[in-house]
This record gives C-alpha cells, structure tokens and sequence, in this order.
C-alpha cells in the first residue's frame, strides 16, 4: 500500500502546494443531530467549493436535505471503510483514511474490520490499494496529538484532524 507507483488522490499524499482544490470555499461538517437543527442551510452547505463530510453520514433520501445539503466532495473515513458501503458511496469524491498512519495497530484495524468482520476481503483490498485513496501524514497526526497533549493510545478525532488539514493547506 505504502509503495503504490502513483498517487492520483487530488488532495492527500501530494507534494506540499500541489493539492488540487476546487475552490477556497470549504466546510467541514460533522454527522451529529446538531446539523439538522435550527434554520435548513443545505443550500449554503451545497454552494461551497469543498464539502468534507466522515465516516458514515448519509444526505441522499434522508428527508434532511434541507439542513445537510447533498453535495460531498471530500470523505474522511476511519477504519470501517465507509466509501465502500453502496449507501455511503460518493462517487467523485476524494477519499482519505484519516488515522491509517498513527500507529500499526490501528493501522491493522483498516483491514480487518472490512475483510475480517464483514467477509468483504476482495471490496476492501480493492479499496486499500486504489491510487485514488489518501490518508492524512503521520505528522498531521502527532503535530494534533502534541497541539492537544494527548497521552500515548489517544488520538484525534477526525473532526479535529480534518479541520488542522484544511485550515493549514
């Protein structure tokens, strides 16, 4: 995985000032209740350049469309690998793992919970070893580790690393 040829991720695990944005517009958003509460900004969530949402949110036939918007150009997903599952598949959108570089045992989970848990061995390598897929750098990780002063065996959330990325690039 580490020693694939080629890159094509517009995004992640690309030379510093070489990211391929689509704008500078960008929000991040999480997948709490808290997003469909209060005035429905979907239309403002969808008029931005870059919309990176995690893990496993859902915006197509959620009858919230209104508050959440539908647009995703950017998935961050931890290691259940949701941009393989059909009902939280974007496609288009640029895929990272956000903690695949911490540490190897958690670097192991992204393996064994598609392959191993669900039986999906060959969906979930295809996936892994896709030249489209990204994950955020050991560093961002450790440098939001050290900025929070976690202790060894806590990490980030990836709310926490996405924002730190997007706001340093």
């Amino acid at each position: 995985l580490l020693s694939r040829k080629e890159c094509t991720n517009r995004l992640f695990n690309r030379a510093e000032g070489t990211e391929q944005f689509k704008g500078p517009k960008i929000v991040v958003l999480g997948n709490g209740p808290s997003l469909a509460m209060g005035d429905p900004l979907g239309a403002a969530i969808d008029s931005m350049d870059e919309v990176v949402r995690f893990n496993n949110f859902q915006v197509r036939n959620s009858g919230l469309e209104a508050w959440t918007g539908t647009k995703t150009t950017v998935h961050l997903s931890d290691s259940m690998l949701y941009p393989t599952y059909p009902e939280y598949a974007v496609p288009g959108a640029c895929v990272a793992l956000t903690l695949f570089m911490d540490r190897v045992v958690v670097a192991g989970s992204y393996f064994v919970f598609r392959m191993v848990a669900d039986l999906e061995v060959s969906k979930a390598l295809k996936f892994m070893f896709s030249s489209s897929l990204g994950w955020l750098k050991a560093e961002d990780i450790m440098r939001m580790k050290a900025a929070l002063g976690l202790r060894a065996g806590k990490h980030p959330t990836s709310g926490v690393l996405a924002i730190d990325w997007f706001s340093r690039h």
